[in-house]
């Protein structure tokens, strides 16, 4: 008797089967905790110490290059997030659902970040 079977044979390369299901959707709490992680390992004392809002010589302001910058584009359902570096380099995008817990979640696992939202024009 000869078995049909769909699955695949073991000298089959696992990595096939991976690319063929899509990409993966992680949960956003989960990359904002590791992209914290890695960009706290990334930052210099120093630098965070002397650049979180001082004057400089001439007294004007400089900018905030202890921060994540993050833009949220909000939609009725779903909104879409796109987490940059200190230096602008994109570091996560994502979407999530647009409901007031999912949302407070999101903006609570974010420590000190500016957040930057497009408004609406069209009504």
């Amino acid at each position: 008797m000869k078995k049909h079977s769909n699955s695949p044979k073991k000298s089959e390369p696992t990595s096939k089967l991976a690319k063929s299901r899509g990409p993966v959707q992680r949960d956003p709490k989960e990359v904002l905790a590791e992209l914290l992680g890695k960009l706290r390992e990334k930052l210099d004392s120093k630098v965070v110490a002397a650049s979180a809002g001082e004057e400089d010589q001439r007294g004007e302001v400089r900018p905030n290059f202890d921060r994540l910058t993050v833009g949220v584009d909000l939609g009725d359902q779903c909104s879409h997030y796109c987490i940059l570096g200190l230096e602008g380099e994109t570091l996560a995008e994502g979407q999530l659902r647009t409901t007031p817990q999912d949302v407070a979640e999101f903006f609570a696992g974010l420590s000190a970040a500016r957040v930057v939202m497009p408004g609406c024009a069209a009504l």
